[in-house]
Parts: C-alpha cells; structure tokens; sequence
C-alpha cells in the first residue's frame, strides 16, 4: 500500500508541476511526510522532481526569459542569504499563516483580472526578496514567485521555461549539496529509482493536458495552483 500511495504521489506532482512549473513539490511535500517521513521526504522529491524542471526547458527553450533568469536569480539569491541570517528571530508559524493568507488573497484578486497588470518595480523587487526569504526558511517561496511570474509573463510557455529555469537551480544545487553530504542511502535511492517511471507518465500527461489550454485557461489554472497553495501553507501549520 505505502509503495502504490508513493508511485499516485509522484505521478500526480510530476503532473502538476508540468502543468504549471509550480506547486507540485509543494502540495506533495505534506502527503510525503505522512508516507516517508520529513527528512527522505525531502530527499526523494527533490531528486525526482528535477525530471520536471528539465522537460519544459528542453521544449519551450526558445521562450526561455534569461533577462527574468538573472534577476530572479539574483533578488532570491540574496533573499536566501538573509533567512540564513535572520531565521532565528523568525517565528515560523505566524510568518507561514500570514504567507498563507496573502497568497489565497492575491489568488482572489487575480481571478477578477483578464490580463497580468505589472506593478511596479520596487514592489516586484519586494516580491523576489520575499519568495528568496520564504525558500530560504521553509523552502515554500514559489507562491511569491509565481505572484511575481503572473505579473510579468503573458505567454505560458515563457512562465513554464522561466520558472523551470530557477527550479532547476534551486533544486540542482540541493541535490548536489544533499549528494556531496552523502545522504542519498540506499533506502533513499530506492525510492528515487521508483518513482522516475510515474514521474515520466506525469510528465507526459501533464505536458498533454496543458498544450490543449490557451493562455486564459492557463492563467485560471495558476491561479487556482496559487490559491490551493495558500490554503495548503495555511492549514498545514496547524497540522
């Protein structure tokens, strides 16, 4: 049963996150606790989750951004640097609900949008240091991002391969870091091998689904990612 339940997890995160560059880890990360506990949770989904940060790069890299690359890369970069200076005075519980809270009311506000309304370029700055700090600490920063990448990308395919961009270095230099500190055991690689098969069957299907969504279903689709991912922030902290 824990194999089944693990094999319909990655299939359905793989799937999201294909779908949207976002929120698959997220929503996945409390089920996989429950199924494997916090610390080979986090190990196991960040290694197969890298297979959906790849496939929108390799067919959407003509959309690639790399002027957004360099700036989110860099405003998040320093806004990780800061939760690891900051994070001991940082009261997680009250931050994430209140993170929660913004998020689900960005979500609202976006549906009653049509067209991604820029604001302007202090507030975007803001907005990256926040999804850094928020990574950071709790390595749940992509609701700001994708508050950020809503904003500015009005083509899919350019927020897909954008956003797959600094998944793939976020979670590559994890991977790495958590392979050069020897934590990948055998149990751990066991895990990892399994769920590359449903990975790839998510990542079709995912890939599938969103070619028949036009750039309005597409937005509706990440807003409704974004709003989940709020209440998914929100009431995890009381769970």
């Amino acid at each position: 049963m824990k194999i089944t339940l693990f094999i319909i997890l990655v299939f359905s995160f793989n799937l999201i996150q294909t779908i949207g560059a976002f929120a698959g880890t997220m929503l996945a990360m409390p089920f996989a606790i429950l199924l494997l506990g916090a610390e080979q949770a986090r190990l196991v989904l960040t290694a197969v989750g890298i297979l959906s940060c790849i496939y929108p790069i390799l067919s959407c890299h003509s959309s690639i951004d790399w002027k957004e690359v360099r700036k989110i890369g860099i405003y998040m970069s320093v806004g990780i640097l800061i939760a690891q200076v900051v994070l001991k005075y940082m009261y997680g519980t009250l931050i994430l609900v209140a993170y929660g809270l913004l998020v689900i009311g960005v979500a609202v506000r976006n549906f009653r949008q049509t067209k991604p309304s820029q604001l302007p370029g202090t507030v975007d700055n803001v907005i990256l240091l926040m999804a850094g700090l928020i990574h950071g600490a709790f390595l749940s920063g992509g609701s700001f991002l994708l508050i950020y990448a809503m904003e500015h990308f009005e083509k899919k395919d350019v927020q897909r391969s954008t956003l797959s961009v600094i998944w793939l270095i976020l979670n590559g230099g994890m991977l790495l870091l958590f392979t050069i500190q020897g934590l990948y055991c055998k149990e751990n690689l066991y895990y990892v091998w399994l769920g590359i098969p449903p990975a790839v069957l998510g990542i079709a299907l995912g890939d599938r689904l969103q070619r028949r969504l036009d750039e309005t279903l597409f937005r509706k689709c990440s807003n409704c990612l974004l709003l989940l991912s709020g209440g998914v922030l929100v009431v995890k902290c009381f769970i």
